[in-house]
This record gives structure tokens, sequence and C-alpha cells, in this order.
């Protein structure tokens, strides 16, 4: 188990593919849980909300599908809202635990249950889900138009369409040059209830992830 501050991280080239091969080849082998130093980690950063501001308790079951240049990947897993608790679920193949996150204010804690390296900072994994459902997303929807705002530095534009969020778009991702964009299919982002396919574009960092919300439950 770890436990770490969510710092500001540096930049560093994005491998979300790995975490998916990762997962694919410990499916059989499961393991002790063991813990992942992060000291020397570096990522880019991304905004974090308090789960205590999202409203609701729920449990979303996702299947992740990562591509990074000629790496693929997928596997399954479960976001969780509880209180005032966040818990992201990465399983295996076998549909065992691979790792878990839990973020409790802004503190973030990791654990492994399968012997595989990481090659980025967990806390990477909360940035895309916060920026996806939560970030800037807790208030009502306008009903449609383009709004504006920032995030440390970020530049980020919100379209709206018949009281759903079609897409997002972060520029300036960590000080790059590069985009981060978000759409929302097949008909957009009904607040607290995630589309049924999410696909994150990381241009900044070189990833591509498409993410179907299979299931949704209240708790």
């Amino acid at each position: 188990m770890h436990k770490m501050p969510v710092p500001f991280l540096k930049r560093r080239s994005f491998c979300a593919a790995a975490l998916c091969e990762a997962l694919f080849a410990c499916g059989s082998r499961e393991a002790q849980q063991a813990s992942r130093p992060t000291s020397g980690l570096s990522e880019y950063r991304g905004p974090l909300v308090d789960p205590r501001k999202i409203p609701g308790d729920f449990m979303w079951q996702q299947r992740v599908s990562a591509t990074h240049g000629e790496s693929k990947g997928a596997f399954d897993a479960v976001i969780q809202k509880k209180a005032g608790e966040l818990l992201v679920l990465g399983l295996t193949p076998m549909n065992t635990r691979g790792f878990s996150l839990t973020q409790r204010g802004t503190e973030i804690e990791y654990k492994q249950f399968v012997p595989f390296e990481l090659p980025f900072s967990p806390a990477s994994v909360l940035y895309d889900i916060h920026r996806a459902f939560f970030y800037n997303l807790l208030s009502p929807f306008p009903n449609s138009g383009t709004r504006h705002s920032t995030f440390e530095g970020e530049r980020l534009t919100d379209e709206f369409s018949e009281g759903r969020l079609k897409s997002r778009l972060f520029e300036n991702v960590s000080g790059s040059e590069e985009d981060l964009a978000i759409e929302y299919a097949p008909v957009g982002y009904s607040q607290g209830m995630p589309p049924e396919i999410t696909t994150i574009d990381n241009r900044a960092y070189g990833y591509r992830l498409r993410v179907e919300t299979t299931s949704t439950h209240a708790l």
C-alpha cells in the first residue's frame, strides 16, 4: 500500500496501453498484494475533484481500450463513489484484482495485486477520470452552447446540446502545445450518468482511450 500526495508531476510520455498489456499478462498470475514505490515517477498533471463534492453514491462498470503508438490493450474497470471516497479498480482477464486507486480528498492510495510495472504515475488514471466525468461538471449543464474555463493554464472548451455534454477540449495540456479531446457518444453525457462510449484522445502524451460503460448502479 502506498499513500501519496498529489504533486504537480513532470511531463513524460504516457504509455496508457502498457497498463492494459500488463493486466493481460498478469491475469493468470494472481500474486500477493504488493506496493510500488512512486519515487522517480513523472507524469502529466490534471484536476482532482474532492469526492465529497460529487453528488450521490454509485458504481460504474467499464471496459477500457487503449492505444499508444503500435501498442494496444484492454481491461475491465470499476469506478465506485461512496460517501467521501472514490475507488477505481482495474481487473485482470480472470476477473481478479489488478490494481486499485482510492481517493480521499486530495490523497491517493494505490494498491497493486499482480506483479507488473506501471510506466506512469498511478495518479494519471484518476486525472483522466476527473477530466472526463467530474471536473467542472458538477453544476447544472446549460441546455446548449459553448462554455469556456481554465485549469492551471490549460484552456477548457465544453460543447453542450439538448442539455448534454457532447465534447471537451483541454488545450495547452500540462504546459505542452498539444491538446486533449474528449467525446461522448452516441448522445452525449447526461449529468451524473456516463454515456455509452467516452473517447479520450490525449495528443499531448500520445495515447487514446475508449471507455465503454457497460452498467451503472446507484448505491
